[in-house]
């Protein structure tokens, strides 16, 4: 009957720091003793004692694995939500942060491995030469098990640090994939996203909608939409009231007068253009002998009306825009009580019939916002019975147990892991 030489270590291990990243601090070295883990009574047959001993490996095996597959899954996605929570990172950045965290747990996999080999591999030595003395032939042959077995050890352990990154690769994916049913179905309610259980997740839903459903929630609500249109309205308002007002009536009167100033502005200049043109025809005696003289005062008449336009269009505009300004500034007051007035009255009509619309269908419009029932779908799509967590820790269980097997007669380590070349 073989006796695994890790089992008092491997008890204290899963309650503390996991120095191998899952839940063993070693392999081999100064552990406790059959009779120090009161695991064999004196009077016990060998049949008991290896019942015993199997029952014992089979608890530490499923302790290991808890421990195991709660390091690679639930602590990773805990220090994410602690993080995400704390506002150390957004919602944005979770996928990253998550890598980043496995990263560092492949990294130290792969130097625990080191570590577990070069503390142990001398503890293994030093435990042959303690036990054969100077019994130098079993000294040696026990020396060269130590050294085979854990230099398969590293190779194997560091091969596993390999496969832990393509495990986490295979979670991130699914965790994506994930992500898109949550998103895709009920981005309105992430608390739904923690339940497994369809009803479960139905309950989260109904609870979140019945939150929304309040009276106070859809008023709100009403009050969040009618933001939405409020500077709509308020141009209709201001428009309606400015007919209603005193502007448009002094502003039209004033427009008239100032229309007027330019007519007359208009044509007592191009009249001025008019009077200098035949001046000027007169004064260079136009005639065959001088034909360029009509055409200079030609140009000069058309320069002269362009100015007189240009001139009396700028007293127009300027006259307008005094009269503006004069006539809001009297009927500023009345026009300020008027839009308040109709805003008022425009959003208590407009929040009454909301909340008459929203209340009846509240919560069937709530629960469309999160399908239940075709998320529960994507998800059990993504469902499948291979579980890379379990099996990576399942196979790091079997390597670490086997690299430990020592002969119950000689003490000497148990070479199962050395490859045949």
């Amino acid at each position: 009957m073989k006796r695994r030489h890790f089992t008092g270590v491997v008890c204290l291990a899963l309650t503390a720091q996991l120095s191998l990243g899952f839940g063993l601090s070693s392999l081999r070295g100064n552990v406790a003793t059959v009779g120090s883990l009161n695991v064999v009574e004196s009077n016990e047959t060998a049949t008991e004692i290896k019942a015993k001993w199997d029952k014992m490996d089979e608890f530490l095996k499923i302790m290991f694995q808890i421990a195991c597959k709660w390091k690679h899954g639930a602590d990773v996605r805990g220090e994410v939500r602690e993080k995400l929570t704390d506002g150390e990172i957004g919602r944005n950045e979770v996928a990253d942060t998550k890598a980043q965290l496995q990263a560092r747990n492949v990294q130290d996999m792969k130097q625990a491995c080191g570590r577990i080999t070069a503390t142990f591999k001398e503890k293994c030595r030093t435990g042959c030469g303690d036990r054969w003395n100077e019994a130098m032939e079993k000294r040696s042959e026990c020396d060269g098990k130590c050294v085979k077995v854990y230099d398969k050890f590293e190779s194997t352990c560091d091969d596993k640090s390999a496969n832990l990154g393509e495990v986490y690769e295979m979670s991130l994916k699914d965790a994506a994939a994930r992500k898109q049913c949550h998103e895709g179905y009920c981005s309105a309610f992430p608390t739904v996203w923690m339940k497994t259980d369809k009803a479960e997740m139905e309950a989260e839903r109904d609870k979140g909608c019945e939150g929304k459903c309040t009276e106070k929630s859809i008023k709100l609500a009403c009050q969040r939409q009618w933001q939405l249109q409020a500077d709509f309205v308020g141009d209709k308002v201001a428009s309606a009231c400015f007919e209603k007002g005193t502007t448009k009536a002094c502003f039209d009167g004033k427009k008239e007068t100032a229309s007027q100033k330019q007519e007359t502005c208009s044509s007592g200049g191009k009249t001025g253009c008019t009077t200098q043109y035949d001046e000027c025809v007169t004064a260079g005696k136009t005639d065959e002998s001088h034909p360029d003289a009509g055409a200079f005062c030609t140009e000069r008449k058309k320069m002269c009306q362009s100015q007189v336009v240009e001139g009396c269009l700028a007293e127009h505009k300027s006259a307008l825009d005094a009269a503006q300004k004069s006539c809001e500034t009297a009927d500023a007051a009345t026009q300020t009580v008027c839009k308040e007035e109709a805003m008022a009255a425009k959003q208590e009509a407009a929040s009454d019939k909301c909340i008459a619309e929203k209340t009846p269908a509240c919560t069937a419009n709530c629960n469309k916002k999160c399908d239940v029932g075709a998320l529960d779908g994507c998800l059990a799509n993504l469902k499948s019975e291979y579980d890379p967590t379990t099996e990576f820790c399942g196979e790091v269980w079997h390597l670490l147990q086997k690299s430990s097997e020592i002969d119950p007669v000689t003490g000497d380590p148990i070479v199962f892991l050395v490859s045949k070349k």
